[in-house]
């Protein structure tokens, strides 16, 4: 399909029935990327594998075939427990106060690192204002190796964001888990403190922007400061609710807000219809009246006003960051880095009036900052390069365009054969609530946590090879059971791309696996441009069941069950209250075979069972027990 020039091919086989394998046995032969010149040397196109793990692949196709790019770190530190195919160790990056196993490689990553905490990117290599006041420039090994790897490499593995800027228009992708591997949205969380800086420099910078525009920024400072103050919701509030809660401030400088205009503003975007804030009406208003002298019967011309559209360059260009300034003097590392962080300056200014307009998502977090997500347009920039890309995922064609941001997709998948896992039972268990992700540690008090570990120990098969799949944040409760399992991962994580779980016979699933909720919400808005209320809640709420789904549907595909039919499987489901039956028709459809049985926690262990279940069927044993005694 690649030769016949179809720009994006979807795997969207099953899990467990070798996407990754087979994609790692690809030849650029078979692709019609090789290409010699006359004195024989491959001049051919490059075959990229792009993963969320490219040094620690999970099949040993890729690991053998495939050779990861190089990047910059401060070191590694090697996992003999954790093994890949080959058999030698994982590698993940040094953590504070750790000694590495492998030496870091630039000692300016952590200036580069600094840098994107304010959503500001500094380009690297010999030209770069970071890397030309490095003293080890002209020996970097990093560099070297980069310059070297991307001309003779003709098979590495790669995050998407290391090949920015690099010639890919005639190269084919491997993309591998695209739902977490490609980083399509950025998210970025503001306090006060750095929106009251980016207001600082704007009045050192530009007097006359300062004067116009830092009202809005002091606007929204007040409102989140007054949200502390009156008690932020146990989620934070949504794009739509924080957008609500704005425009229904009417204490600004300039003039009120007329109510009318709030409601109405509210009721169009519930319905999808396109209407301006009424902080930007506020802030046109502003800008034309007081700058330009602007009314509908005076002589200024309304079209040499400037738009909505020129504001935010001239804002932009006003709070841009001078490297070379703000680098001036800097000779270490640490010098650069604190001067980002005394000197540089997140553009708050532009997303607000984005936000506004619909074009991110402002929404505020449980801790009352300003969380900023947008689309990464440079990521989706850069996969749009390529000629040809093949995506490895179980996922829907609707939620991979919206999230690549691409469209004309041909999908292939290997077809299951009926009865492929008869040898599996999927164990609903019903009676121990939705388990939800744990929020803190006070949520849930010893007895619930005691209920929990009794349920579990209940169902756990002692002749059986067991994992446990739950929460990062509840792994914990389950340590005074520990020794009951074999493997332990958690949602998101192990759920995904691992084979730790292909020899368990008995695979725990603890809880419903979703995020936060207004997490979820400005991930649709960022993909679809669609608030998730009004006329898009149905969507909305079908899309994250879709999303829950798959995750389940990974999991129980880790222990590779069709592939041991002599075997015999248990899935056990903690969380049975949550799921409809039309969701587990859904996952049974895509496990052919697959036996499932409810059980009620009470059955099988009453003191796991809720204290209300506990109460009811106490009594109805009492009230058994008195019947029967009078026969």
């Amino acid at each position: 399909m690649v030769n016949k020039d179809y720009p994006n091919i979807h795997d969207s086989s099953l899990v467990g029935f070798g996407k990754s394998h087979q994609s790692g046995e690809l030849s650029r032969d078979e692709l019609g990327l090789i290409a010699y010149d006359d004195e024989g040397l491959d001049v051919g196109d490059r075959l990229w594998y792009i993963s969320q793990s490219k040094e620690n692949p999970s099949t040993i196709t890729v690991e053998e075939n495939f050779n990861p790019l190089i990047d910059r770190h401060d070191g590694k530190v090697e996992n003999h427990e954790k093994l890949l195919p080959s058999g030698k160790p994982s590698v993940r990056r040094v953590k504070d106060g750790e000694k590495p196993d492998r030496p870091g490689n630039c000692p300016e990553n952590n200036t580069f690192l600094e840098a994107r905490k304010i959503d500001a990117y500094i380009p690297g290599g010999y030209d770069s204002e970071v890397c030309s006041r490095c003293k080890y420039l002209h020996t970097c090994e990093f560099l070297q190796e980069r310059k070297r790897q991307l001309k003779y490499e003709k098979m590495p593995s790669v995050h998407l964001s290391q090949i920015s800027g690099v010639d890919v228009s005639q190269d084919v992708a491997i993309v591998e888990e695209p739902s977490i591997s490609l980083e399509t949205e950025t998210k970025i969380t503001l306090g006060v403190g750095k929106l009251i800086q980016s207001l600082h420099k704007l009045k050192r910078e530009n007097q006359q922007a300062y004067k116009y525009y830092a009202w809005l920024i002091d606007f929204v400072v007040n409102a989140l400061e007054d949200l502390k103050k009156a008690g932020i919701p146990k989620y934070g509030l949504t794009h739509l609710e924080f957008m609500e809660y704005l425009a229904k401030r009417v204490d600004i400088n300039y003039g009120e807000i007329d109510s009318r205009d709030v409601i109405a503003w509210a009721f169009l975007q519930k319905h999808n219809e396109n209407a301006l804030h009424p902080l930007v009406n506020q802030l046109l208003y502003v800008i034309w009246v007081r700058e330009f002298n602007y009314s509908l019967d005076g002589e200024v011309d309304p079209w040499s006003l400037p738009t909505l559209q020129e504001i935010k360059q001239e804002i932009s260009q006003s709070l841009s960051n001078n490297w070379e300034e703000i680098f001036k003097g800097c000779q270490t590392p640490e010098a650069k880095q604190k001067a980002i962080r005394d000197f540089g300056v997140f553009n708050s200014l532009k997303y607000i009036i984005d936000g506004l307009g619909g074009k991110c998502d402002l929404s505020v977090n449980p801790s009352g900052e300003l969380v900023i997500k947008r689309r990464n347009w440079a990521t989706i920039s850069t996969l749009k390069k390529f000629k040809s890309r093949i995506y490895l995922e179980k996922i829907s064609r609707s939620d991979l365009e919206r999230k690549t941001g691409l469209k004309d997709f041909a999908e292939i998948r290997e077809i299951v054969p009926t009865d492929s896992f008869k040898n599996v039972k999927l164990k609903l268990v019903k009676g121990m609530g939705h388990c939800g992700k744990l929020q803190s540690w006070q949520r849930m008090r010893e007895t619930g946590v005691n209920r929990l570990l009794a349920g579990v120990e209940s169902l756990i098969d002692p002749t059986k090879r067991v994992g446990l799949l739950t929460y990062a944040n509840t792994l914990f409760m389950f340590e005074p059971i520990k020794h009951l399992f074999d493997v332990t991962g958690w949602w998101f994580n192990h759920s995904r791309g691992t084979n730790i779980y292909q020899e368990c016979d008995q695979l725990i699933l603890h809880g419903r696996p979703t995020t936060n909720i207004n997490e979820e919400k400005a991930d649709f808005h960022v993909r679809t441009g669609k608030l998730a209320d009004g006329d898009n809640e149905k969507q909305f709420w079908a899309y994250q069941h879709r999303r829950m789904l798959e995750e389940v549907k990974q999991a129980i595909g880790r222990v590779r069950a069709h592939r041991r039919p002599d075997q015999q499987i248990e899935i056990v489901l903690i969380a049975g209250d949550a799921f409809s039956e039309d969701q587990i028709s859904d996952i049974q459809k895509d496990f052919p075979g697959m036996e499932v049985e409810v059980v009620h926690i009470a059955e099988t262990c009453p003191q796991a069972a809720k204290k209300g279940t506990r109460t009811s069927n106490q009594m109805l044993k009492v009230m058994w027990e008195m019947v029967l005694s009078r026969w």
